[in-house]
């Protein structure tokens, strides 16, 4: 396996860093910490909760879209493009599958302790496909200097801190019958 040369790392980083990813360049960026326990944790995954993270994930979509446009053919990598876009759909279609099932459920609005096993189980799907979509992003966004794939990428990862926050209510809640 051969290794990356030194000018080639020290290329690839200078690339990162004009593409502005420093924190202080992310616009309405905040890191949200994982919530403590406590509180109602089968109402912090209700239906309403987990369609909360689609607008993020179908911006993040449109852009993977648009970069897949720009360099998903003659693209110096042009697979990277392709890829993120693949994983957004991926995530996408497991939460409207999720969602789905819920709103087949007798009270599709309240969220059992049940219930909410299968929704964190869902979030630990994304909690895979999200961040391999996000390393295909920046790819694209190094190869190609691709502000689309990058501004994707900063979406995708808002998405994830969203999915961990529903992974670990979920668990919560699940277990919550268990531990009183």
């Amino acid at each position: 396996m051969s290794k990356l040369p030194s000018f080639a790392f020290a290329a690839a980083l200078a690339m990162v860093s004009s593409l502005g990813c420093e924190p202080e360049n992310l616009e309405g960026q905040a890191a949200t910490p994982l919530s403590a326990p406590g509180g109602d944790s089968c109402a912090a995954v209700s239906p309403t909760e987990i369609t909360a993270l689609l607008p993020t994930l179908e911006a993040a979509l449109a852009l993977a879209r648009a970069d897949e446009a720009a360099n998903g053919v003659t693209g110096a990598y042009a697979v990277a493009a392709r890829y993120n876009r693949e994983y957004l759909e991926q995530a996408i279609a497991k939460v409207h599958s999720l969602l789905d099932w819920l709103a087949s459920l007798p009270d599709p609005d309240q969220t059992t302790y049940a219930e909410a096993y299968s929704v964190a189980a869902t979030m630990n799907d994304l909690l895979a496909s999200l961040p391999t979509g996000g390393h295909w992003a920046i790819i694209s966004s190094v190869y190609h200097h691709s502000d689309e794939a990058r501004r994707s990428f900063e979406l995708g990862a808002q998405a994830l801190e969203v999915a961990n926050e529903l992974r670990a209510q979920g668990y919560r809640c699940y277990s919550a019958p268990y531990l009183e």
